[in-house]
């Protein structure tokens, strides 16, 4: 799996699954998220931190994802072992977020 682009137009994208793991983690991996607000529970805004992620499989297929949080406070998805919001057009956004992850942490630990 190679990651082409950390700001990709992720448009249109919906809930998939999730990842558990450490806010730093991510950073380390996919850089200062692109997004960031503070959660508005009035206005339905629910996301502080997101990754708008482009990939690219082994057969060439382009697969968008986003990482987020979603209606939380910062403190509590920067906490150790947060379960992040994956999104996507179908289940292989996960699966190229989670094999990215897998596979930078094989190369990094």
């Amino acid at each position: 799996m190679k990651l082409l682009h950390t700001k990709a137009d992720t448009c249109g994208t919906s809930l998939q699954g999730y990842q558990t793991i450490d806010y730093d983690e991510l950073v380390k991996i996919f850089g200062r998220p692109e997004f960031l607000q503070a959660v508005d529970f009035e206005a339905d805004k629910g996301e502080n931190f997101r990754w708008d992620l482009l990939f690219k499989d082994s057969d060439g297929k382009q697969i968008k994802a986003t990482i987020y949080d979603w209606f939380t406070y910062p403190h509590f998805s920067t906490a150790p072992g947060y379960r992040w919001h994956i999104g996507g057009f179908n289940y292989e956004a996960v699966a190229a977020v989670s094999e990215y992850i897998n596979n930078w942490r094989a190369k990094n630990v």
